[in-house]
């Protein structure tokens, strides 16, 4: 097996003895196929054919990760068992708590956790969230509210930012190291194909664009 030290000489000699076999032929057809051959050498014999890193890029806190259709900004985050007047964890689990800057940067109103106006922008609540745990798997719904003490479901109107707070149930022992690590997704929107539903819209998991980073608190 060739060490990857010594590739670069063997592409060498590999091209100094196909250099000679060149001077040797003739024939233009050969003499391209050579050239083609070296070209393809050393292609591969820098590394031309491995695979593209997967690993995105990683932001912490009060930085933002931003997509064609929505910017999120995570301020804090913590674990806890409850959130007064909000939710409470269940015997074996625990929540984790963000709170987010996020805006809309779409030009229709979305919901957080749902749907509005024919618009379901899935940010949490679906299996292939935008806003994903990464270590840890949700046991439940996701709940979202206004940390201004807004009642009702959190609609994001476009260019309106807004500081919101995203509870995840999860099992007890999840995120032991203290880290909160959420991928951040860009929305691919598909729009209906039947007559009665062809102006509903969605906006489905596309490539990764960031990984926010950031210690958990405990309370």
């Amino acid at each position: 097996m060739m060490r990857t030290d010594e590739t670069p000489g063997a592409v060498r000699r590999a091209a100094a003895g196909s250099g000679r076999a060149l001077a040797s032929l003739g024939s233009p057809l050969w003499a391209a196929i050579l050239v083609a051959t070296i070209i393809a050498a050393v292609f591969v014999g820098f590394g031309g054919l491995r695979p593209a890193s997967a690993s995105p890029t990683e932001i912490g806190v009060d930085e933002e990760a931003r997509t064609s259709l929505y910017a999120v900004t995570v301020l804090d985050a913590e674990t806890t068992d409850v959130v007064e007047d909000r939710m409470e964890a269940d015997p074996g689990e625990t929540l984790v708590v963000a709170t987010l800057r996020v805006e809309n940067l779409s030009d229709r109103p979305i919901d957080i956790g749902g749907s509005v106006d024919r618009v379901e922008a899935r940010l949490v609540n679906t299996a292939a969230p935008l806003l994903a745990l990464v270590d840890a798997e949700p046991t439940d719904y996701a709940r979202s509210w206004r940390t201004d003490g807004s009642p009702g479901t959190v609609v994001l109107q476009p260019d309106v930012p807004a500081e919101v707070q995203i509870a995840w149930p999860v099992p007890e022992g999840s995120l032991a190291d203290g880290i909160l690590r959420l991928d951040v997704h860009e929305p691919e929107i598909t729009t209906g194909k039947v007559i009665l539903s062809s102006d509903h819209i969605s906006w489905d998991r596309g490539d990764l664009v960031a990984r926010i980073v950031v210690p958990l608190e405990s309370s």
